[in-house]
C-alpha cells in the first residue's frame, strides 16, 4: 500500500512542477511580446521624428537660399546668368535640397565659364567662386583658345580686344599658339605684328602680318627664316611687297603686288 501512495504523491508533484514551467513560460512570451511592442514603437517613434525634420529641413519656406554671392573677375558671365543656372534647379532655394555638384557643372557648361566653385553658409548664403576662359585667339575662325591653347567656342561679339587668328589642324591648338608667342615676340623687336598664323595641313607655317606681307616659312627652321625677313626687311620695297618665300637654305624669293593700273579716262 505504501508505494501506490508515494507514486501518487509523485505524480502530484511533477502536474505542479509542470504547471509552474507552463506559467512562467507563458510570464517569458509575455515580456518578449511587450518588448517588441515597445521597440516598434520606438522604432515607429524615430522614423516619424526623422520624417518629421526631413521635411522641416526641406521645407523651402523655412530655409530658403536667400543671398548669392558672386565672386571672380569677370569680364563676360553676369551675376544674373548665375542666378538663372541656380534657379533652373529644382529644389535649388533650400539650402540642403541644393545641389551643389549639379550647380558646379551647369555653371561650368557656360561658354565663358572656364572653372566654378561653389560654397554654401549657414544658414542661407551661397557664394560662387567663378575663373572665366582667358581668351588668346581667334582659332579657325569659328572658335577661340584660351592660355592652355584650349579650344573653346563662345559669342565673339563680347570681345572687345584685337586677337590674332591662329590657324591649324585638329589636335594642334597648343602647337600653334606656343609657335605664335615664341614669333611675336621676335617680331616684335622689331617693330612687326602677326595678324595671323597658319600651320596648314602639310604643316608648313605661315604668317600675315599686320603690315599686310606674307611670310612663308616651310616646315624647318621657324625662327631662322624669320630672322632672315627681319635681315633683310630694310633692303626692301615694303609697300611693293606681298610675300616673301623663306623656304630656301639661302635667299629669298619675294613676290610683289599686282601693279594698279590707272583708270581709263575717256573725253566726250
Amino acid at each position: 500500500m505504501a508505494e501506490p501512495v508515494a507514486k501518487q504523491k509523485k505524480s502530484r508533484a511533477d502536474v505542479a512542477n509542470e504547471s509552474d514551467s507552463v506559467v512562467i513560460h507563458s510570464q517569458s512570451r509575455a515580456a518578449f511580446f511587450a518588448g517588441l511592442l515597445f521597440f516598434l514603437l520606438v522604432l515607429a517613434g524615430l522614423y516619424w521624428t526623422g520624417l518629421t525634420v526631413a521635411q522641416w529641413l526641406t521645407d523651402q519656406k523655412r530655409l530658403p537660399m536667400s543671398e548669392l554671392i558672386v565672386l571672380g573677375d569677370r569680364q563676360y558671365v553676369s551675376d544674373d546668368e548665375v542666378r538663372q543656372v541656380l534657379l533652373a534647379i529644382p529644389e535649388s532655394q533650400n539650402f540642403f535640397t541644393l545641389d551643389v555638384a549639379q550647380l558646379q557643372e551647369n555653371l561650368e557648361s557656360l561658354p565663358w565659364v572656364y572653372s566654378a566653385s561653389i560654397r554654401k553658409r549657414w544658414p542661407d548664403r551661397l557664394k560662387v567662386f567663378l575663373q572665366e576662359q582667358t581668351v588668346s585667339a581667334y582659332w579657325n575662325e569659328e572658335d577661340l583658345l584660351n592660355n592652355q591653347g584650349e579650344v573653346f567656342n563662345a559669342p565673339q561679339d563680347k570681345i572687345t580686344e584685337q586677337l590674332v587668328y591662329l590657324y591649324g589642324p585638329n589636335q594642334s591648338s597648343v602647337e600653334v599658339l606656343e609657335v605664335y608667342k615664341q614669333l611675336e615676340s621676335l617680331l616684335m623687336l622689331n617693330g612687326f605684328n602677326i595678324e595671323a598664323l597658319e600651320l596648314t595641313h602639310r604643316y608648313a607655317w605661315n604668317i600675315q602680318l599686320k603690315q599686310g606681307i606674307e611670310l612663308k616659312l616651310g616646315r624647318e627652321q621657324r625662327v631662322d627664316r624669320v630672322q632672315r625677313f627681319i635681315d633683310i626687311y630694310p633692303l626692301l620695297d615694303a609697300e611693293k611687297v606681298a610675300y616673301v618665300d623663306l623656304r630656301y637654305d639661302t635667299g629669298v624669293a619675294v613676290g610683289w603686288k599686282p601693279k594698279r593700273e590707272p583708270d581709263d579716262q575717256s573725253n566726250g
